[in-house]
């Protein structure tokens, strides 16, 4: 019986009147009178005991660890979705799932009406604040959440001390270094027969290395006749193939990333070389409408969490500090635990790193718009086509991130569910042939 399915259930068990509310990426996140209610999912330490341990909270606020060992005792913590038992891995708000202890925030009662999420992206149950209160009687609550903080959404255009501060670290780094694995390719690569294929291979698989291969070519110094769409474009019409694997070699000889370890960096070279290649996939099953570069959705795939491998290597203390968040919070995101340490999002970070490296603007503008469903602009569909990447592959368990209902955008890119559950197929193979 699916998370929904025992939802329900429980709702007619209790007598509790219900309806089946909208999709839970639709619903008015921080109206006055109702909230989606989120499950956390925590590991609870106390005393010589270790239990998993459900909390309950608005999904626009943000838990606080400290706060609820505070009033409960003990020491909470956020648990990585990869080690959970499976039947635990979609929580839906549902006081008791699993005979769980269940903690209540009492923010939650200032609202009339509550969808409760039902672990599944497409549907939500509307309740009551009587009926919700009936339900969490015997619960203990307290206040141990606040709202979510806002990001700063231009880097660039923001003059507080926080945003100058973060401008003068990224206009400071002139490279970054690649993935070890990559280092050992090009190493070989030096002494292997010349093979633009095989050096391109080895480029657009490194998130960090295909970054600053595009970057050089797109720079005024080699002034391109036209614009960058690629790796393969950047190797073989501006830069050739002598001067990448020179650049290349110098940058493997640096050392990893600060904030990550090897099997962290595995995971997202994974992730983004499965996303790099969903985008791709996806992108030539178009049927309608205007068609998409695939060098440049491969690059929107590849480049989506850039920010993550920023921030570690730039600010690594923060970085661990965003991780406890995020393992807690699930339901913002690590795009939402970052603006909650740093008070901006990876992705800002990421945009005004490209910017001052002369990306394409298709990138940038996917980048920064890819949370955004009502997005309208130029480049648009960029942004719907990695929004759509990325919520297929988590809702596969493929790669981290929030579960959302994208139907209406595959159908707005014109490309039909059967041929996006096919690509689907295809990066489940995959991502089960390179598992890191």
């Amino acid at each position: 019986m699916d998370t929904a399915s025992q939802l329900e259930r429980w709702l007619n068990s209790n007598k509790f009147a219900y309806n089946l509310g909208e999709a839970c990426s639709r619903l008015a996140l921080a109206n006055s009178s109702e909230t989606l209610v989120r499950a956390c999912l925590l590991r609870h330490h106390h005393e010589s005991e270790q239990n998993y341990v459900l909390v309950l909270i608005p999904t626009h606020h943000v838990l606080e660890l400290s706060q609820l060992a505070l009033h409960f005792g003990g020491h909470f913590d956020g648990l990585n979705p990869d080690q959970l038992p499976r039947a635990l891995q979609r929580a839906p708000a549902m006081p008791g799932w699993q005979a769980l202890n269940c903690y209540i925030d009492t923010s939650l009662f200032n609202y009339k009406t509550l969808y409760l999420d039902s672990g599944n992206p497409n549907d939500s149950i509307k309740l009551s604040l009587e009926d919700f209160k009936q339900a969490v009687a015997n619960m203990p609550h307290a206040s141990f959440s606040h709202p979510l903080r806002q990001s700063t959404k231009n880097l660039r255009q923001s003059h507080d001390f926080n945003s100058r501060r973060l401008r003068q670290r990224l206009d400071e780094t002139l490279e970054l270094p690649i993935m070890r694995h990559s280092s050992e390719e090009i190493l070989r690569q030096r002494n292997a027969p010349r093979d633009s294929n095989a050096l391109c291979r080895i480029v657009e698989n490194d998130p960090s290395l295909a970054l600053q291969v595009v970057s050089w070519a797109s720079s005024p110094y080699y002034a391109a006749p036209t614009k960058v769409k690629s790796v393969r474009d950047a190797i073989d019409r501006v830069l050739g193939y002598d001067k990448v694997l020179n650049l290349c070699l110098c940058l493997a000889s640096h050392n990893q990333v600060k904030g990550l370890d090897q099997l962290q960096l595995e995971l997202y070279a994974h992730n983004a070389s499965l996303t790099a290649h969903c985008c791709t996939a996806l992108a030539a099953q178009i049927r309608q409408g205007p068609r998409l570069e695939l060098g440049l959705a491969r690059m929107t795939g590849l480049l989506r969490n850039f920010g993550q491998l920023l921030i570690a290597e730039l600010f690594p203390l923060y970085h661990r500090q965003i991780r406890r968040v995020e393992r807690a919070n699930v339901h913002i995101g690590q795009s939402g635990a970052q603006t909650e340490i740093i008070g901006v999002s990876g992705d800002a970070l990421a945009c005004y790193l490209f910017e001052s490296w002369s990306l394409p603007e298709e990138i940038i503008t996917a980048l920064t718009e890819q949370h955004k469903p009502d997005y309208r602009g130029e480049h648009q569909r960029y942004a719907q086509l990695l929004r759509c990447a990325s919520a297929l592959l988590a809702e596969q368990g493929l790669v981290n991130g929030p579960l959302i209902a994208v139907d209406d955008e595959l159908h707005q890119l014109g490309i039909r569910k059967e041929d996006a559950d096919s690509v689907l197929e295809h990066c489940r193979i995959l991502g089960e042939q390179n598992r890191y």
